[in-house]
C-alpha cells in the first residue's frame, strides 16, 4: 500500500506541479545605502540605522545583510537575536548573535545594540553599531562579548549562541541513517500541500557506488501521521492510510504541516515535536495550525495571501507578512506561502541539510523550475497588490504621509479596505524608510468624516478627519506615549 501511495503521490505531483507553481513577489525589502566613493575618507565608527530582515547596510567596504530575527525566551527572560551575513571584498561570513553581542571580522567591529520586539513600528528591526577595529584598540583580539552592548568592547568573552537557540545557517544531518520526516495528514488535507514537499524530500539523494537500490541513496525517511490509522480522505478524493498515530509515531526531525482539519491531538503533537525537531514547517494555510498550537506567538510568519486578514485578526500576536515564498520564524519553525511555495521551502530545507548540489538534483528530478528556494524567502516575481487598490472613496484606499516621532521620521503608507463581510474595515501599514511592511491595522472606526485606527493592538494609534474632497486626512499620531501631527494624502493607483 505504501508503495502505491508513493507512486500515486509522485504522479499527482508531476501532473499538478505546473498548475500550482504560483510565483508572487513584492518590492524589494533591501534598505540600501550607496557605498562611499573611493575618494571619500573611510569612516571609523557609526551607529547604524534600523535594519529589517532582508535589509542591507554598508560601512566603508563592509556590507551587512540582516537575514532573520527572532525573540527567544529561554530562561524566562526574552531577548532578541539576529542572523546576519557579513561581506567584505570576496569574503563572506554568516553569524547569529543576541542583542548585546559583538564581533570582530576583517578589521571591523559590529555590535548588535537591539533587536526590537513585535508590538511597535520597530518590531523585528535590528539596530547596529559598527566601527573599524583600529579605532577601538580595546577590541583588538576580542570576539563575542557579553551584555550590555559592548561599545566599546568589554573584557569578558562569550561564545555565540547555539544553533538551537537562534536561527542557524545550516542543519546537521545524522552521522548515520536517514532523516525522519513526518507528514501530518487529517481529513480534507490539501493534497498539493504535502505532495510537493514529499516529492522534494523523496528526490533528495546522494549517489553511492555501493548502493543496491535508489532507496539506499535516499536521504530522508518519509511517513504519515494522523489521529488514527483509519483511512483518511484528502482533497481530490485521494485515500491515504496513515503509517502512524500521534501516540506511536517515531520522533521526527522534520515535520510538514499542510492545510487540514484540526484536532486537539494534532495540536498537542505539534507542541511536543516543536521542542525536539530540527524543522517544523507549515505549507499555505497550515500556518493556522502552528498559530493555534502557540508556536508562532511573537514571531513573524507567512501564509496564503488570501488568508492574510483572517489569520492576522485571529492571531494578532503573530506578524504575518504577505508576498513571501517562505519565512523562517525561529530556529525551528518555518512557514511557506500559497500551495506551490511548499516546493521551495522543502528544497530550502534540503539545501540547509545537504547543500546546493543535492537540492539542485532534487529540483531537477521533479522538473521544478522555481529558483526562490535558493534565496531568503523573497519572491522573484511581481505580485498583486493590496485590496485597497480597488477603492478611492471615503477613507478607503491608499494613503501616504510622514510623522516625526521621538525615534525619528516615519514615512507611512496606509492601506484600508472593507472586510469581506462588509461590516468592518481592515488595513495594513508600511513604514517605507524602515523597510517594515504589513503591520496589521485593526480596529478601524469611521464616524462620518472622523477616522480612528490602531496598529498592533494599540501600540500606535491615529485619529484624523477626512476633508470634504476626500483627498486628505489631517490628524494626530500617538506612539510610545507621545503624539505628533500626521497628514495623510490619498495615493491613486
Amino acid at each position: 500500500m505504501k508503495v502505491v501511495i508513493r507512486k500515486l503521490i509522485s504522479t499527482v505531483a508531476k501532473r499538478l506541479s505546473i498548475a500550482f507553481m504560483v510565483f508572487i513577489s513584492f518590492p524589494g525589502l533591501a534598505f540600501n545605502q550607496q557605498p562611499p566613493s573611493p575618494s571619500a575618507v573611510a569612516a571609523t565608527n557609526t551607529t547604524c540605522c534600523d535594519i529589517a530582515p532582508g535589509g542591507t547596510y554598508e560601512f566603508n567596504q563592509l556590507k551587512i545583510t540582516v537575514l532573520a530575527t527572532t525573540l527567544d525566551s529561554t530562561g524566562g527572560t526574552p531577548y532578541g537575536a539576529a542572523r546576519m551575513r557579513l561581506a567584505e571584498g570576496g569574503a563572506t561570513k554568516e553569524v547569529t548573535a543576541n542583542e548585546g553581542n559583538s564581533l570582530n571580522w576583517h578589521g571591523y567591529h559590529v555590535a548588535i545594540v537591539a533587536v526590537h520586539e513585535l508590538g511597535d513600528l520597530r518590531g523585528g528591526l535590528v539596530t547596529l553599531q559598527v566601527a573599524t577595529v583600529a579605532s577601538l584598540p580595546q577590541c583588538i583580539g576580542k570576539t563575542w562579548k557579553d551584555r550590555p552592548a559592548p561599545w566599546p568592547c568589554t573584557e569578558s568573552d562569550q561564545q555565540p549562541p547555539s544553533p538551537s537557540a537562534t536561527p542557524g545557517t545550516k542543519l546537521v544531518p545524522p552521522a548515520h541513517g536517514k532523516i525522519p520526516v513526518a507528514f501530518i495528514i487529517g481529513r480534507g488535507a490539501e493534497t498539493i500541500d504535502f505532495v510537493g514537499p514529499w516529492e522534494a524530500f523523496q528526490f533528495a539523494f546522494r549517489p553511492s557506488p555501493g548502493a543496491m537500490s535508489m532507496a539506499d541513496m535516499e536521504l530522508f525517511q518519509l511517513y504519515t501521521v494522523s489521529d488514527s490509522k483509519e483511512p483518511v480522505r484528502v482533497t481530490g478524493g485521494m485515500r491515504i492510510i496513515p503509517d502512524y498515530t500521534y501516540a506511536d509515531a517515531p520522533e521526527p526531525k522534520v515535520v510538514v504541516v499542510p492545510a487540514t482539519r484540526t484536532t486537539p491531538e494534532m495540536l498537542d503533537w505539534i507542541r511536543k515535536v516543536a521542542k525536539h525537531s530540527h524543522v517544523v514547517m507549515s505549507v499555505c494555510v497550515g500556518a493556522y495550525h502552528l498559530a493555534e498550537a502557540g508556536v508562532l506567538s511573537g514571531k513573524t510568519a507567512t501564509t496564503n495571501d488570501g488568508a492574510y486578514v483572517n489569520i492576522q485578526r485571529k492571531y494578532p500576536d503573530v506578524h504575518f507578512v504577505r508576498n513571501m515564498r517562505w519565512v523562517q520564524s525561529d530556529p525551528v519553525i518555518f512557514t511557506s506561502g500559497a500551495t506551490g511555495a511548499g516546493f521551495d521551502l522543502a528544497l530550502h530545507i534540503v539545501d540547509l541539510y545537504f547543500g546546493r548540489e543535492v537540492a539542485e538534483r532534487a529540483a531537477g528530478s521533479m522538473n521544478y523550475p522555481g529558483r526562490d528556494w535558493k534565496g531568503d524567502g523573497t519572491d522573484s516575481v511581481k505580485s498583486s497588490q493590496f485590496p485597497s487598490d480597488q477603492f478611492s472613496t471615503g477613507v478607503l484606499g491608499n494613503w501616504q504621509g510622514e510623522v516625526i516621532t521621538k525615534e525619528g521620521p516615519l514615512q507611512l503608507t496606509i492601506h484600508i479596505w472593507p472586510y469581506p463581510d462588509d461590516k468592518h474595515l481592515v488595513g495594513a501599514a508600511d513604514v517605507l524608510n524602515r523597510d517594515v511592511r504589513d503591520l496589521f491595522i485593526d480596529p478601524i472606526a469611521v464616524n462620518e468624516m472622523d477616522l480612528h485606527f490602531e496598529i498592533r493592538n494599540g501600540a500606535s494609534t491615529y485619529d484624523g478627519k477626512l476633508n470634504a474632497q476626500g483627498t486628505t486626512i489631517e490628524g494626530t499620531w500617538k506612539q510610545s506615549g507621545a503624539s505628533a501631527p500626521l497628514v495623510l494624502k490619498r495615493v491613486k493607483k
